[in-house]
């Protein structure tokens, strides 16, 4: 399950709040973009969650949006920054693996998923399973709708197929009233009755072997809905088929 949520949380990250949520734009850009997170709040790599937390308050006496600055704009990039840091450095776990992060600036894979999995912690479970099934739902239909757009065309395109269908064609058009030359119907008319020949033979299944064209009661979401109430049904089968 973390690694379906880390895998999302790419896609979800602009609604996670937490450690790291401005950075995104470079190699040396987790956590706190370019700038070095205890540089951002005039604390030690040793200080303590106190003095971090006294570090911040101190901040935002001055640069908080609701004070009053000289340049509003300048405050407020120094306030986002340093509650992003705060954010980073009062969280013991995510603080480790910053402090990990800055040793080790050359171990890419290991920083970026351990930035993720981290994040991925602050992203509902709800929103991620909600899309993993839309995707599996868009996917799965697509690919049933593809497979029943092939095998029409491969089936209507058999020569076997077109003769019976241009006999199928006569017989439903009958003898006609007046003679049109040495085909008797015009060639559109037969052509659309053999449509409508093979077009009934696809609705009507009575092609072997045919898939089944999709849908709504096919889509997965509305399986994965119904698999309790089907597995019911199989299960009340079985105990029948037992007796």
């Amino acid at each position: 399950m973390r690694l379906i949520v880390v895998s999302f949380a790419l896609l979800l990250l602009p609604t996670v709040h937490g450690a790291g949520k401005r950075s995104q734009r470079g190699d040396r850009d987790l956590y706190c973009e370019r700038d070095n997170c205890y540089d951002l709040l005039n604390v030690d790599k040793t200080a303590t969650k106190s003095e971090i937390k006294r570090a911040f308050r101190q901040i935002s006496k001055i640069h908080h949006p609701d004070k009053k600055s000289k340049d509003p704009e300048e405050s407020s990039r120094i306030f986002t920054a340093a509650a992003n840091a705060y954010e980073v450095l009062t969280n013991d776990k995510t603080r480790e693996n910053y402090d990990y992060y800055v040793e080790h600036p050359n171990e890419h894979a290991t920083n970026q998923f351990a930035y993720y999995a981290q994040a991925a912690q602050k992203i509902s479970v709800v929103p991620v399973l909600t899309l993993l099934v839309g995707v599996l739902t868009v996917i799965k239909y697509l690919s049933q709708q593809f497979t029943y757009d092939s095998a029409v065309t491969n089936w209507k395109g058999n020569e076997n197929v077109k003769v019976r269908a241009r006999r199928e064609a006569l017989i439903a058009l009958g003898k006609p009233k007046k003679s049109k030359g040495r085909g008797g119907h015009q060639k559109e008319e037969i052509q659309i009755a053999g449509e409508k020949w093979m077009d009934d033979q696809i609705a009507n299944g009575k092609i072997q072997e045919f898939p089944t064209r999709p849908s709504w009661k096919s889509l997965f979401v509305v399986q994965l809905v119904k698999s309790p109430y089907t597995l019911y049904e199989k299960c009340v089968w079985y105990n029948g088929f037992r007796r």
